[in-house]
């Protein structure tokens, strides 16, 4: 099986619609699929919720959205993510 570093840019994208939003959604159907693994930063879960703090305050995301994303994203999809300290 393939291991596919990622970054919170890049799962930010699975959730909040914005450029190469779609590349993105790929990438997370190929791990959906069995077909890739995820590597990501050990900082992911705080870069993540970085962005979808500016996102709410400077972007106008709801606060429901961004709670429900948060939530999601801590529960799901990083549970099968191995993770790396540089």
């Amino acid at each position: 099986m393939k291991l596919l570093v990622i970054d919170s840019g890049v799962s930010v994208k699975w959730f909040i619609k914005e450029i190469n939003s779609a590349e993105a959604r790929k990438i997370l159907d190929e791990f959906q699929y069995g077909n890739i693994e995820f590597l990501a930063p050990d900082l992911i879960y705080a870069e993540f919720g970085n962005i979808i703090w500016k996102e709410h305050i400077f972007q106008n995301l709801p606060l429901e959205k961004a709670i429900e994303t948060r939530r999601f994203q801590t529960n799901s999809i990083y549970a099968h993510t191995r993770y790396f300290a540089f």
